[in-house]
């Protein structure tokens, strides 16, 4: 079945279901009565750990398979917590124990502002958050949350509570900015991050420039100024190409906020944002430009506009290689016999230059070359990749099963 180009360009939905958990790991209670839950934590002198999570979520799942089934997960988090699971979004196949917490997850959802999963919420005994945390985390790093949560000293909420009472030492800012940045509170993180920077002479010291890159958020940050005028003062955290990958997308997500792109655009809204977001990233804009226009027409299901948009893309003086690799490799999976030809037009403009050496291009290439049916040149250039690959201290095995197929004629 032909699939959608936008469907191919868009930012991925996971689509992975909650699974059961292991006898061993984590044991999490199912009532709905969170008076109830409260006081079974006063009563066994336990703090509540809440994890809030969709059932549409890889990084939720993830941690389902991953690191609540281990037994020394299960160990701490069984001893310290009364351990409640709460799905906050709702489908046709919700489980009775799920559904009789709509109302609990309606409420949290609303009193805690959740918008990112998984968030795993800790309360006291007496129902009061004292930390947040978010996202998926290795075994040890996901102890150390739970850790942090009992110790006040790191509990985030507390720590907010002393801020407000006026604490502004340097070494707490610090630390309360990195907090902030771990529960995904940036509108706090901001006020946090900048008053630690006002305390400092020098804003790029190797332990300030670490400090930069964790907490920079968008491109009206400190962070994101300097990351741009001074990269070298950060090479020690991250390579100049990888930082200019960072605050790129920072340009694009800041495209979405309040004052920039609105649900409706029309051709003359989009040439005066272009020309705005040029002027102020010229070293970001061709690519942040189709990057947003990408999502927003995905977003409105828009797939000619999302397609029109590419194929100007693909014809620009300024395509950058990793977009036209990216929406070649796109098609190739989606695409019919007229989209294919586009793509291996823009796959070859990825081969001009240093392109020609990275294994990555040479593989799109062929594989395209494949789907077309052009299957003796086809190989060649997949034994090129190999070939690229293998001097570039990639696997042994790099490829192989590709050749295989294709030496056969069987479906890639």
């Amino acid at each position: 079945m032909h699939l959608r180009f936008l469907k191919a360009v868009a930012f991925s939905v996971c689509m992975l279901s909650v699974a059961s958990l292991s006898a061993q790991g984590i044991r999490f209670g199912k009532g709905a009565d969170w008076q109830a839950i409260r006081d079974e934590a006063r009563r066994e002198g336990k703090y509540i750990f809440v994890d809030a999570y969709t059932s549409n979520c890889a990084p939720c799942r993830l941690m389902d398979r991953t690191v609540f089934p281990r037994k020394d997960v299960g160990d701490y988090f069984n001893k310290h917590f009364i351990n409640i699971k709460l799905q906050l979004n709702t489908t046709a196949t919700d489980a009775p124990h799920v559904r009789a917490r709509y109302p609990l997850a309606a409420a949290f959802l609303r009193e805690y502002a959740i918008g990112v999963f998984p968030t795993y919420l800790f309360f006291n005994a007496d129902g009061e958050l004292v930390h947040r945390e978010t996202g998926s985390a290795k075994p040890e790093e996901f102890l150390e949350r739970g850790r942090a949560a009992l110790d006040t000293g790191r509990q985030y909420l507390l720590q907010v509570r002393r801020f407000n009472a006026g604490r502004r030492d340097a070494p707490f800012l610090h630390r309360l900015a990195l907090l902030a940045r771990r529960a995904h509170d940036d509108s706090a993180l901001r006020v946090y991050s900048t008053a630690y920077l006002a305390t400092q002479p020098d804003l790029l010291t190797a332990e300030n420039a670490e400090f930069l890159y964790t907490v920079t958020r968008t491109p009206h940050d400190t962070g994101f100024v300097l990351m741009r005028t001074r990269p070298e003062a950060f090479g020690m955290v991250a390579p100049a190409a990888h930082l200019h990958e960072l605050l790129l997308g920072m340009v694009v997500r800041d495209a979405f906020s309040e004052n920039g792109i609105r649900p409706e655009m029309s051709e003359a809204d989009w040439e005066r944002w272009t020309a705005q977001t040029r002027a102020a990233y010229p070293e970001f804009a061709g690519r942040a430009v189709f990057r947003v226009k990408q999502l927003f027409y995905a977003y409105h299901s828009n797939d000619k506009a999302a397609y029109d948009a590419a194929l100007a893309y693909g014809a620009s003086a300024d395509a950058d290689p990793r977009e036209l690799n990216a929406l070649a490799w796109g098609i190739l999976r989606e695409g019919d016999s007229v989209r294919l030809r586009d793509a291996l037009r823009w796959s070859a403009r990825t081969l001009e230059g240093e392109g020609a050496m990275r294994p990555e291009y040479l593989d799109t290439y062929a594989h395209l070359l494949y789907r077309l049916g052009r299957r003796k040149e086809a190989l060649e250039w997949e034994l090129k990749a190999r070939a690229r690959a293998l001097a570039t201290g990639g696997s042994k095995d790099w490829g192989l099963e590709v050749i295989r197929k294709m030496q056969k004629g069987a479906p890639l």
